[in-house]
């Protein structure tokens, strides 16, 4: 019966091909007779001079499965595939200790005997060397990262938006003008009130090619990915590290203050007040007792959830009320309207354009003078006239309230009511109504007739 070996394989960045490491240690299987594939050890971007869990956890497994013998020999490529933290002697010592055990060296065969006083001490020799190369690989690294700081360049992979030019030692981002402008659609859209799931679906219907993913192209778009890059620091030109500090900084796709809105508004719809918006019910912070009191969903000794008043000890059904609400919502036939985003009037681009015409002009040509008047004269005109700046209005968005309403979450219907200021009010168990607070972002008759139909209440 053949021997069952193990194949370990390992990189130890995310960048380099494991699979190129598997047909010498597959060979050399073949040439030794032994039975593999069912118990493969592979890890995939870490480190065996830091160490990680990741590599912990699968050296423990290699020796769980050799005491429980499913299997007896672990074939590796090379010693410095285990480790290059001056730890080798004693993991395989561990092996030793397991009676019909050992590990085997593909590209090493002279470290496969440790029973003589040669073999350790080449072990020992090839160790650190290992570790030596590993820590001048480190000492490199760390040099040309710290120049690359100096030169104010960037460091890492850029993000979808983006790409990288320049020298090695000083990289710089520029911004990618097809990407630019599907991420700029993405964040006016978002701003405007659309969720991130429309967005993305939108996206995918449209056929619009989805962000990378691990080198190669994606899918497909998703309202996580999505998501993510538009609140991503990066969109708006800052590179920052775990802490928050800023790394690198470039030009960027969003202001900082549109990053900072989206940000706030993902927050706030991925997680209100420590209760997960699948969780939540719809009518969480809109309704209110004849008293006033906010009512909050419990089911504490009751059969189903009921949205309940902690002063007055009573409540109504949340099926109930959430019936009445969907109900009501469903059956509007107004237009849904979507807050976008009207671009202004502008002149500073035919401004400077006019501006770097002018420095361009041959100072020496015949009638010089007269075209850079004339040319200041234009500057002069294009500055005096009356500009509209950039707005947000109202527009249809092809939807009826009714069919915009159904296609949303829980979490995302109860946003929507709470962005147009409506409470409900529970009289009785038969009786409620709607209030419109003075606050509201809209006026009460634009809301009654946007939303619920001037014959509606």
């Amino acid at each position: 019966m053949s021997e069952q070996a193990g194949r370990w394989v390992r990189v130890s960045t995310t960048g380099q091909d494991e699979t190129q490491q598997i047909p010498d240690v597959d060979a050399w299987c073949d040439s030794h007779g032994y039975a593999y594939g069912d118990h493969d050890y592979v890890i995939h971007g870490a480190s065996a001079h830091k160490g990680n869990k990741k590599f912990d956890r699968m050296w423990a497994q290699v020796l769980s499965d050799m005491r429980d013998g499913r299997i007896t020999v672990l074939v590796v490529w090379k010693l410095d595939r285990i480790d290059r933290k001056l730890n080798t002697f004693k993991m395989l010592a561990d092996v030793a200790d397991i009676p019909g055990c050992r590990v085997e060296f593909v590209t090493q065969p002279h470290l496969n005997d440790l029973t003589t006083m040669g073999g350790r001490i080449a072990l020992k020799v090839q160790e650190e060397i290992a570790y030596a190369e590993s820590a001048d690989k480190s000492d490199r690294s760390r040099m040309t990262q710290n120049t690359i700081k100096a030169n104010g360049g960037f460091r890492g992979r850029p993000v979808y938006g983006y790409r990288v030019t320049g020298t090695e030692k000083n990289k710089q981002l520029v911004i990618v003008p097809a990407e630019k402008a599907i991420i700029r659609e993405a964040a006016d859209r978002y701003l405007a009130g659309e969720s991130v799931n429309q967005i993305a679906d939108d996206f995918n219907s449209r056929g619009i090619p989805a962000p990378m993913y691990r080198g190669k192209p994606g899918k497909e778009w998703y309202a996580k990915t999505l998501g993510g890059l538009l609140r991503s620091p990066s969109m708006a030109g800052r590179v920052m590290d775990a802490s928050g500090h800023t790394m690198y900084e470039c030009e960027g796709i969003l202001t900082w203050d549109e990053h900072k809105r989206i940000d706030e508004r993902l927050t706030s719809r991925a997680h209100r007040k420590g209760i997960s918006p699948g969780n939540v019910a719809l009518l969480t912070s809109t309704l209110f007792d004849s008293e006033g009191h906010p009512l909050y969903t419990i089911n504490k000794g009751r059969p189903s959830y009921t949205y309940y008043c902690r002063k007055c000890h009573d409540g109504v059904s949340v099926e109930l009320m959430d019936s009445r609400i969907n109900g009501l919502m469903a059956n509007s036939v107004k237009p849904h309207m979507v807050r976008t985003l009207i671009p202004g009037d502008s002149v500073n681009e035919d401004i400077a354009k006019l501006s770097q015409d002018i420095t361009e002009l041959d100072p020496t040509a015949d009638g010089w003078l007269d075209t850079v008047t004339a040319m200041s004269a234009r500057m002069a005109e294009l500055k005096a006239m009356p500009r509209k700046g950039s707005r947000y209005e109202l527009v249809a968005n092809g939807q009826t309230e009714g069919q915009w309403w159904e296609g949303q979450s829980i979490a995302e219907q109860r946003d929507y009511l709470l962005s147009l200021g409506l409470r409900f009010v529970v009289l009785s168990e038969t009786e409620w109504k709607i209030v419109i607070p003075e606050s509201a972002e809209l006026a009460h008759e634009v809301i009654l007739d946007r939303v619920l139909g001037s014959d509606s209440v």
